[in-house]
């Protein structure tokens, strides 16, 4: 169910106005304005409730926008790193480094220099070694779930999170 902004009320329009114009940022003066708006708790949690799912639903669009564009700015990098690659091969098959026309400079180009290791990945040399160390959270789970004994620096917590249906 789609509700209009000006079926919330003119208070929560003008908060929620604010709150885009803040970037979607709820601030403690806004949510003050909130705690004061007028009307039963149960009405209020509604307006607001109904107001999250709108927001949700335009998020949802919008994210379904941004993957749509996201498609097509792949199929068009695709399409031309393809003709750039047969333009290349085209150029290099006839012997031409360099055509110019009135609209076009096409030239072909040494890249830089590029490396990399070709052998296995625990027989690269230790001076040429990259570590990255991560936290195993999930192993952390299991290992309390276990009993086992954790070491310090290790935090475990809990959150509550708010479900509208």
């Amino acid at each position: 169910m789609t509700v209009k902004l000006w079926e919330l009320g003119s208070g929560l329009d003008l908060i929620s106005e604010e709150i885009a114009a803040n970037g979607g940022e709820l601030t403690e003066e806004l949510e003050a304005r909130l705690d004061a708006l007028e009307g039963d708790f149960s009405a209020k949690v509604e307006r607001v409730a109904l107001y999250i799912r709108q927001l949700q639903v335009t998020a949802e669009a919008a994210k379904a926008e941004k993957d749509r564009l996201a498609a097509l700015e792949k199929r068009y990098t695709t399409e031309a790193e393809g003709l750039k690659a047969y333009l290349l091969r085209h150029l290099e098959h006839h012997g031409q480094a360099k055509v110019e026309t009135a609209r076009v400079r096409v030239r072909v180009q040494a890249s830089p220099e590029s490396v990399r290791w070709i052998g296995g990945t625990f027989d690269i040399p230790m001076n040429y070694l990259v570590t990255k160390f991560s936290f195993d959270a999930k192993q952390a789970k299991q290992d309390k779930q276990d009993g086992v004994g954790l070491p310090e620096g290790i935090e475990f917590s809990k959150s509550t999170h708010l479900r509208i249906q």
